[in-house]
């Protein structure tokens, strides 16, 4: 049997982010039905469904390929090939009418990424990217910034919460960031932060305690667009890591403010 090539999984992974933002779309006036309500997060009944409309998608095209979610998972044992999901990055944004969130599929071989889409509904941005391919938007291509000193840098970042931290990490990173870099900001969504390095938009981006769907698809997207990613797993809880992203020129300027936070470093 014939693998699949990268380019042919990306076209799976862009109709999945189209048939899913539609989805939630469609129903906007739903998207407070919550299953789920905690401190810091709120799990939706539209995540469940539009990780399902995902799952859909990629099992008809590719019936023995496993899924990873955030909303569960589709375990195959005979396969190399795994999807990565994230039906709705920026749920609360999205709960609360924020326009900054966007929808996540990327495949991987053999446990490496080789394709992804993020798709941004409310600015109408399809982010995409393979392993043979360049980084594009709306299939233009799109590149990484080349800011080389932090006090000329926009950098983003997330203050993510949960029980295992109840005080985010970031507060560790945010003295120094604000004392050296020109801006910080929070906008909510880690892929979509992640596109935007990839875009150009901004410089570098950091964070911890995100999970796999959160930065499969985008890290490659911002690899692809010549940014640089790195990783520190977190050895307590599976699919689970900090994330350092920034163009060439600034990631080893911000390696050490980030690895700081990193509570198992």
């Amino acid at each position: 049997m014939n693998q699949p090539q990268p380019e042919a999984l990306l076209q799976t992974a862009i109709l999945a982010v189209q048939r899913a933002t539609q989805h939630a779309k469609a129903n906007l006036h739903r998207r407070q039905e919550s299953i789920a309500i905690d401190a810091h997060d709120i799990k939706l009944a539209l995540d469940i469904e539009c990780q399902a409309i995902i799952e859909e998608t990629i099992l008809h095209a590719h019936p023995q390929h496993a899924i990873l979610g955030e909303e569960g998972e589709q375990p195959q044992t005979n396969t190399p090939y795994q999807w990565i999901v994230d039906p709705i990055d920026g749920t609360v944004n999205f709960s609360h009418s924020f326009p900054y969130w966007c929808s996540s599929v990327a495949v991987q071989h053999e446990n490496k990424t080789i394709a992804g889409a993020v798709l941004a509904p409310e600015s109408n941005e399809l982010f995409t990217a393979t392993t043979d391919t360049p980084a594009c938007l709306n299939h233009q291509p799109i590149h990484a910034t080349q800011t080389a000193q932090l006090d000329h840098a926009m950098i983003l970042t997330g203050m993510n919460k949960s029980r295992l931290y109840p005080r985010s990490p970031t507060f560790e990173t945010l003295i120094t960031l604000t004392e050296q870099a020109r801006k910080i900001r929070m906008n909510g969504a880690a892929a979509l932060d992640l596109c935007q390095i990839a875009a150009g938009r901004s410089d570098g981006f950091l964070e911890y305690g995100l999970y796999q769907w959160d930065f499969a698809a985008a890290g490659l997207i911002a690899q692809q667009a010549g940014a640089t990613l790195t990783l520190a797993p977190d050895p307590a809880i599976a699919h689970r890591a900090a994330v350092l992203c920034a163009n060439p020129a600034l990631h080893n300027t911000l390696h050490p403010i980030w690895k700081q936070g990193i509570p198992h470093a």
